[in-house]
Formats: structure tokens, C-alpha cells, sequence
């Protein structure tokens, strides 16, 4: 019973340890609350770093920053904001846990099971190490409870670090949405206006967005014998193919593929290659559309979107070959029994226990069972699907 609950997750031994929870009382003015709650029901509302005090696991971490992130996360639940602490919002210097400077406090008011993102997540790693790490806390504002949130890593240097062992790149996110990896609709000349570097430029040197210009360049203009070279140069293409294939297989309706969202571009300049960074994975395994069309039919939000990249990649035989060896990667790996059924196992009590007690749940947690069921029934459907198209697993 570390966890405080009989059966529920044990105390965290570490930051992102994801069979432990966090115990995280956030102190902030009563405008500062009330800002963000409007927030959460009107994204419209200015984001701005709220001055807070934090203690996480009793250790006080005063002078920090607040504010809120993610969209339709939050208005799913919007009693319940997402909540993005930065240690160093106000103090350069100041560091938070194990040296991190952010951290990013999920509501989950997309996924209320508290499962299908985290899996994606696991998942995308098998493939890939650019995906994000992950935990639990158990969170109270000015002494109020708030329940369960989902504690993600944040796309930073410390993470760069850490994935690429390298912080000298770019990362540019993808700003306004319905872009992905392809050009704008008024064409790859207005690029700087859809992504924004995050980053400070090496040196202080001007913004240069002329390897994201050239890969979008590539993607629109190379032909097919020459298209694998020239997007290979520019970005990794095994991570691209890992966040495609993942994507696809969980019907993800709010990612790269689907609406152009919820990723960045790292730049690492060791290989002067761009990777993908996914986040806000809980539009996952809820739909099921068609692999060589997953953002499903039609957009209903991004009325020009279809990755073109992704979709050039089924008729390009070098392109494709990459892609099915990812989905084959899946499909043998996380989507078998003997990988999924313990990682389901390790979680769905301990979550039950954790949101039994929550006061913003959205769906009492007796119905675990049911949103579990859901999950295994998906992946059942999926593997099948891709029995059909590569045959059995050894």
C-alpha cells in the first residue's frame, strides 16, 4: 500500500516511474485558478505562466510557473484542467526534479481509462526511444483534490539529451495544426509561419527553417525513384516509418498522419536529420479506419489533410517495404498476447483503485472493465487485420 490506496499504484521511486504515483499539491491564487479553468473550457483564452508553489512528494519547489495546454484534452473534462508546471518560468536557473525543467500534468478527459495514451507510448518505444516517458500523480490545487493525472515527459533539452544525447539542435512544433510533414496549402515558402522553433538558435543565430523547407520540398516535388533518397537525407526514416505505423494501426484521429498535431521536429545536428517527437496520443484506439487511409473519411477538421508523405509511401516499393517491416514489427511485438496482456495487467487494477476516489472523473471507475474490454477487443480486430495482409507471427 505505498500508493496510499490498498491495490492502487505504489509511491514513485523515481519521476517517471509508471507503476508509481506522485502525490502533487499546486498552490496559486484564486484568479490564477479561475484563469485556468477558463481556460480548459475556452482554449481561446490567453495562456499565460501562472506564479505557483508546487510540492511534489513533499519536496517544495517555490517561484514556479503554471499554465494550461492541450485543446480538446481539456474540454473533454474541463472541470479538470491540463496542467504544464516550468520549474524555470520565472527563475532561469531553477530546476525541478532530477534537474527537469518541465513537466506536464494530463487530465485525460480524452481518455478517460487512463490507458490508450500510456500504451501508446510503450508501444512506440519497441520502435523508436523518441517518445515520450510517463507516470501518475495524484494532484490537489489550493488544498482541493483533483484526482488522477497522467505525468508526461516534456519535448525539452533535457529530453533531447536524453534520446539523442545531443541539445544543440532545433525542435519546431507544429504550431497551428492540418500541416504534418507536408507544405501548407499556400505553399512551403510560408512554412516559418506554421512551425515555431522552440528553442533558443545555436550561437543566437537567426531562425532557419531550410531543413524542414527542404523536407517539405522533397515530399512535394521528388519523384518516386528518387523520393526514399532525398526524404532519407533530410529526416531518420525509421523513426518516421515508427510514428507512421503506430499511428495507422491505432487509428489515431488527432496525430502526424490525421490532422497534422500533437508532435514536434527535432533537429539533431549530429546527423543533420529531423526526428518525430509524438505527444497527446489519447485519440487513439478509438476508431478504426482503413491503414493506407487513417485519418479517416473524411477530416472533419482539416479539410486538405492527408499526409502526403505517408501516403506516397504505399505506392513507393522502398517506401513501403520500411512501412510494413514497422507494422510487422507491431504486430509480432506489442499486439501479441504474450507482450499485451501483462502490460494490461500491470495497470488496470491499480488505475481502477487510483480513480476510485477521483472527484473529476468522467466515468466511475467500476466501468474500467468495459473501456479495457474495448482496448483488447481493438487489438484483436487490428491483429487480424494484419494476419491478412503478412501472415501469422513466427
Amino acid at each position: 500500500d505505498a500508493g496510499g490506496k490498498a491495490g492502487g499504484l505504489r509511491a514513485a521511486l523515481e519521476v517517471f516511474d509508471p507503476e508509481g504515483v506522485h502525490e502533487i499539491a499546486i498552490t496559486t491564487t484564486t484568479g490564477s485558478w479561475q484563469a485556468m479553468l477558463a481556460n480548459a473550457k475556452d482554449p481561446a483564452v490567453d495562456r499565460i505562466y501562472h506564479e505557483a508553489e508546487v510540492v511534489i512528494d513533499g519536496a517544495l519547489y517555490a517561484h514556479v510557473g503554471i499554465k494550461n495546454f492541450g485543446d480538446g484534452s481539456q474540454q473533454g473534462n474541463p472541470t479538470k484542467p491540463n496542467v504544464r508546471i516550468k520549474f524555470n518560468a520565472f527563475d532561469a536557473g531553477k530546476d525541478g526534479p532530477e534537474k527537469l525543467r518541465n513537466l506536464r500534468l494530463k487530465a485525460s478527459g480524452g481518455d478517460p481509462s487512463f490507458l490508450r495514451e500510456p500504451l501508446f507510448y510503450d508501444m512506440l518505444r519497441t520502435l523508436t526511444p523518441a517518445a515520450p516517458r510517463f507516470g501518475f500523480a495524484q494532484v490537489t490545487i489550493n488544498a482541493e483534490p483533483y484526482g488522477l493525472y497522467l505525468l508526461l515527459e516534456h519535448a525539452d533539452k533535457r529530453m533531447f539529451k536524453r534520446v539523442f544525447n545531443n541539445t544543440d539542435g532545433r525542435n519546431y512544433d507544429s504550431e497551428n495544426g492540418c500541416v504534418g510533414l507536408n507544405c501548407p496549402p499556400k505553399g512551403c515558402a510560408t512554412i516559418a509561419k506554421y512551425y515555431a522553433a522552440q528553442q533558443t538558435p545555436i550561437d543566437g543565430e537567426p531562425l532557419d527553417f531550410s531543413l524542414l523547407e527542404a523536407l517539405v520540398t522533397a515530399i512535394a516535388q521528388a519523384p518516386d525513384a528518387e523520393l526514399a533518397a532525398q526524404v532519407g537525407a533530410l529526416a531518420d526514416l525509421d523513426n518516421v516509418f515508427a510514428v507512421y505505423a503506430l499511428e495507422a494501426l491505432t487509428s489515431d484521429y488527432d496525430g502526424v498522419l490525421a490532422a497534422g498535431t500533437n508532435f514536434e521536429l527535432y533537429e539533431d545536428t549530429k546527423t543533420a536529420k529531423l526526428h518525430i517527437i509524438r505527444g497527446g496520443a489519447d485519440g487513439t484506439f478509438s476508431a478504426f479506419y482503413e491503414l493506407d487511409h487513417p485519418w479517416g473519411e473524411p477530416n472533419h477538421w482539416c479539410d486538405y489533410r492527408a499526409d502526403a508523405f505517408y501516403g506516397r509511401a504505399w505506392t513507393v516499393p522502398e517506401l513501403r517495404a520500411q512501412l510494413d517491416a514497422k507494422m510487422r514489427a507491431l504486430q509480432c511485438g506489442p499486439f501479441q498476447n504474450s507482450w499485451m496482456l501483462p502490460w494490461l495487467e500491470r495497470y488496470k487494477k491499480p488505475l481502477a483503485v487510483e480513480l476510485a476516489s477521483d472527484p473529476k472523473i468522467l466515468y466511475p471507475a467500476s466501468d474500467m472493465g468495459g473501456l479495457v474490454g474495448e482496448l483488447v477487443s481493438y487489438i484483436i480486430a487490428r491483429r487480424h487485420l494484419l494476419e491478412d495482409l503478412f501472415g501469422e507471427c513466427p
